[in-house]
């Protein structure tokens, strides 16, 4: 896994390298219609320039890729050998070991990885995965809530941004959990604010939570923005559990028509709880 921020410097080096070539052919070009001295030599002294950028920027890359990739079971096991003391290397093996469903030795992992740095906001975000992955929402909040608070600065590992985004929306989903549905929907809310656009996640994060809460005109417009959302993004999306959901509202609403008409396209799709509801509620 990459370092976002060295990521980001050596993503300008390269942009450098780019945008000199563009000046470099651009005065070679105006100093062989123009025969003038000037521009050959800042040519010259460009060339220069763009070698030594490109040294720079290759040196980096594979010294990124040499040391910081610890991706496997065998590499952090090694690692974590070599430097018992390293917080990282433990949040690593920890998010292996969630990956892989063994949530125990992940749990155990991720404990140290705090126990060692208690500033390791990822490791406080994963632990609170896996506790939600054993329904113990009550403290996988507590985890969120350390995590934001620390926040996800730039020398952390990973997409920084998408680390803050990823903390709300799971914290929205342990706040539904508890019912505490009105917080739920100020973190949805950021999440959308923090990314200046909203997809289907959030959508159907908050409109279970005005559901919860008997809004269920809002879930409606919420479930109807996912379900137009996908048919954008692709015409081969499976919008079924929207469709239910959706319909679940409309008969909330007492608008039974628009229900069943929901509840048959869902249906259709081969949503079984679709189907229940129908026999249910319009089998006669």
């Amino acid at each position: 896994m990459l370092n976002a921020s060295r990521i980001k410097r050596l993503r300008n080096s390269e942009i450098l390298v780019f945008c000199a070539i563009l000046i470099l052919v651009g005065l070679l070009f105006f100093g062989i219609l123009s025969n003038a001295l000037y521009s050959w030599l800042s040519g010259l002294v460009l060339v220069i320039l763009c070698v030594q950028l490109y040294r720079h920027s290759s040196f980096k890359v594979k010294k990124i890729t040499t040391e910081d990739e610890y991706d496997t079971f065998e590499s952090l096991d090694k690692a974590i050998k070599e430097k018992p003391e390293t917080a990282d290397y433990y949040y690593r093996r920890g998010t292996l070991h969630h990956d892989m469903c063994q949530y125990d030795e992940a749990f155990e992992d991720l404990n140290k990885a705090i126990e060692l740095d208690g500033t390791l906001s990822r490791a406080w975000m994963e632990r609170a995965c896996v506790l939600m992955d054993d329904s113990e929402y009550e403290k996988a909040l507590n985890d969120l809530n350390t995590a934001i608070e620390l926040g996800f600065g730039i020398d952390m590992i990973g997409d920084t941004d998408m680390d803050l985004q990823t903390a709300y929306y799971n914290r929205g989903l342990a706040k539904i959990k508890c019912a505490q549905y009105h917080s739920a929907i100020d973190d949805f809310n950021e999440m959308i604010k923090l990314s200046g656009s909203w997809s289907t996640m959030e959508k159907e994060g908050l409109a279970e939570s005005y559901y919860k809460l008997g809004l269920y005109d809002k879930a409606i417009s919420e479930y109807s923005d996912a379900i137009r959302y996908n048919k954008v993004i692709s015409t081969i999306l499976d919008n079924s559990r929207y469709y239910n959901h959706r319909g679940i509202c409309y008969f909330e609403a007492g608008d039974k028509k628009k229900a069943r008409k929901d509840w048959k396209r869902a249906s259709s799709k081969g949503y079984d709880l679709a189907d229940e509801l129908l026999k249910e509620h319009f089998s006669q």
